[in-house]
């Protein structure tokens, strides 16, 4: 009986120990157009713990964190997530150092609660997949790089081809050297500082930035700056197209406009109004 009694204790003893449990951990590679990872989950425990890298044009950056509050809701839980046996309270942490990243990365671990002889149970939560993220990072980030790289080519290919149809069809040039658009603020700055006349019967692209439709007159669209019609003044666009007032431009037309001349408006008050005209081409 004594025998019993002391081999019921051992095997308690063992128990309470706690230095390993069953490790239930899955994995799934996570993957997106810029960034890595792998998602480890464990159903003992309601862990889920992601390590990931964000794989930039500029940088690389790592990320270890905590995808579930855990199987006890999160507060008091008794599994908690270590890294270098320090307890992640956080929901995630950042490496930008790839060393330091895989070091960290080597030492994750789920641990249990303190057994009542001490011990604590254990799961190793790093993995050979996680280990290779730096390298699908390198991998990824060449991706991208080649990804913006021939869109940016796409892109300045169809801008020429897009510039050369309008100056065969009109003979105009480009108002701007590159993508020849920029916003009317930019536009009216541009023309206030250079002076009319270097610009005039050059065309461009203009996009919306703060001015709006605020008048039409038969084929004339007067548009107003929204924010600070004392700096910007008013804008007018000779053209066929229908405009309804509170519109932005991009609404009738993204086609491209030619400057024309500085012109006049009369305001609701009878004054007389400089505003720069350009045509719808």
């Amino acid at each position: 009986m004594k025998r019993i009694i002391a081999l019921s204790a051992v095997a308690a003893l063992s128990g309470c120990a706690g230095q390993a449990v069953k490790n239930d951990f899955t994995y799934e590679g996570v993957d997106s157009f810029s960034a890595v990872g792998v998602r480890a989950s464990s159903k003992a425990t309601g862990k889920t713990v992601e390590v990931s890298a964000i794989c930039t044009e500029e940088s690389r950056r790592y990320v270890i964190s905590r995808r579930s509050a855990g199987k006890f809701g999160g507060a008091g839980d008794p599994w908690t997530i270590s890294i270098g046996g320090e307890t992640l309270f956080a929901g995630e942490t950042f490496y930008e150092d790839e060393a330091e990243f895989l070091a960290a990365v080597s030492t994750i671990e789920v641990v249990g609660p303190t057994g009542r002889f001490g011990g604590q149970d254990r799961m190793t939560v790093s993995s050979p997949q996680m280990q290779r993220i730096p390298e699908l990072c390198k991998e990824k980030q060449a991706q991208v790089i080649a990804y913006i790289h021939n869109a940016e080519a796409k892109a300045t290919a169809e801008d020429k081809r897009l510039i050369s149809e309008v100056s065969s069809r009109t003979g105009a040039q480009p108002m701007l050297p590159g993508r020849n658009q920029m916003d009317f603020n930019n536009l009216v700055s541009l023309i206030q500082k250079d002076g009319i006349s270097r610009h005039r019967n050059k065309f461009v692209w203009a996009q919306d930035g703060d001015y709006r439709v605020a008048q039409v007159i038969g084929n004339r669209v007067l548009l107003f700056s929204m924010t600070n019609p004392g700096m910007f003044p008013a804008i007018t666009i000779i053209t066929d197209e229908q405009a309804i007032e509170g519109q932005a431009w991009s609404s009738v037309s993204k086609g491209p406009l030619q400057v024309s001349e500085i012109g006049n408006y009369v305001t609701a008050f009878g004054v007389s109004r400089q505003t720069i005209v350009f045509r719808r081409i």
